[in-house]
């Protein structure tokens, strides 16, 4: 499987994974969570557009970075990366963000460690490993409060 784009929207709670499998062009959209960990590598990577971008220190916390897109060389090896991206204009408020393509060795071994930890989150998704919600909420008293046994 080769990922080529994945975007999530933390705020609308939609995620969007494009990807190869053998020579045919697949999709995957769905408003399922994923797991917490993809939106960890997400925030996480908000560093590396604000290096990117070189943005002032004022506007560091407005930058959301939302996924990314992926181009490869003809031995298969990721030759260009785009990383994905929105700026918050208020708390309810956002607009796509236009980030700039770049090679693959423009990035430094830390941030390149994210990106592969972003497209194993993307397999992950794909194959069916998406954050776990509970199908019955048990409202089960503490242990304080049970009876006292006589």
């Amino acid at each position: 499987m080769v990922i080529k784009e994945i975007e999530y929207d933390r705020y609308k709670e939609k995620i969007n994974i494009k990807y190869l499998e053998g020579t045919a062009s697949k999709q995957v959209k769905d408003t399922e969570p994923p797991k917490d960990d993809l939106s960890e590598v997400l925030t996480k990577l908000q560093e590396v557009g604000y290096r990117i971008l070189r943005y002032p220190f004022s506007m560091k916390g407005r930058i959301i970075i939302t996924g990314a897109k992926f181009w490869y060389d003809e031995f298969g090896g990721r030759s260009h990366i785009k990383l994905l991206a929105q700026y918050q204009l208020d708390k309810n408020e956002r607009i796509a963000l236009i980030m700039p393509q770049r090679a693959y060795k423009f990035y430094n071994k830390d941030e390149l460690d994210l990106i592969d930890k972003l497209i194993a989150e993307a397999i992950d998704y794909v194959n069916g490993k998406r954050a776990q919600i509970p199908l019955i909420q048990e409202n089960k008293p503490a242990a304080d409060e049970l009876p006292a046994a006589n």
